[in-house]
């Protein structure tokens, strides 16, 4: 569910004519983008491909795709995107399954290296003066989880989790019936920031 509730979110800010960068790691730049516009517009793949052979856009998508850069990481070190956001500005910075991105150093073990990887992303949310959401995978012991914290992030027991302002995990359970339902639930099991999450 973190494409999709990331996804959302991003459109939500776009439409709000704030400013993201988006660095994937994983999927492929041009798929972020489409989950993106499928948040912002509601359109199937049928009608964006239509879109896209008319070279008639959809006014909604047009009126905000220029808030929104998708970069594909590749080897981008941390530092690299700290020099860009002084630079470009953005309001919110998206780090797509951040504990794989380079990161410069020697550093004894990977809990080392996740510390300084988290320590690097929050310099970078005060020194761009902007909102850095950093995308990290579950382990398997989330496997099957409604509510997921914070001690079920890959590699929790590193420094990584005491960086972080706010952790939000993505649950699901399903429902049988005549049809299978999956829900999602949010646990937000960590908090630094003032005042109440709606």
């Amino acid at each position: 569910g973190k494409s999709s509730f990331i996804a959302h979110e991003v459109a939500g800010y776009i439409k709000n004519g704030m400013k993201v960068e988006y660095y994937a790691n994983e999927e492929p730049g041009r798929k972020i983008m489409l989950n993106i516009r499928r948040a912002v517009t509601k359109e199937t793949d049928e009608e964006i491909r239509k879109c896209l052979e008319s070279n008639k856009d959809n006014e909604d998508w047009v009126a905000v795709k220029s808030n929104l850069t998708v970069r594909q990481v590749g080897d981008i070190e941390v530092d690299l995107i700290a020099t860009r956001a002084k630079e470009s500005k953005p309001d919110i910075i998206v780090l797509d399954q951040v504990d794989k991105m380079s990161l410069s150093g020697k550093f004894n073990n990977t809990a080392d290296r996740l510390k300084a990887l988290y320590e690097r992303t929050r310099v970078i949310a005060k020194t761009g003066n902007c909102l850095v959401v950093n995308i990290s995978q579950a382990s398997a012991e989330a496997e099957g989880k409604v509510e997921v914290t914070y001690s079920h992030l890959e590699n929790s027991k590193t420094g990584k989790a005491g960086e972080a302002d706010i952790i939000i995990g993505i649950g699901k359970y399903e429902v049988m019936s005549n049809e299978r339902v999956q829900t999602r639930s949010l646990t937000v099991s960590k908090n630094k920031i003032n005042g109440w999450l709606d």
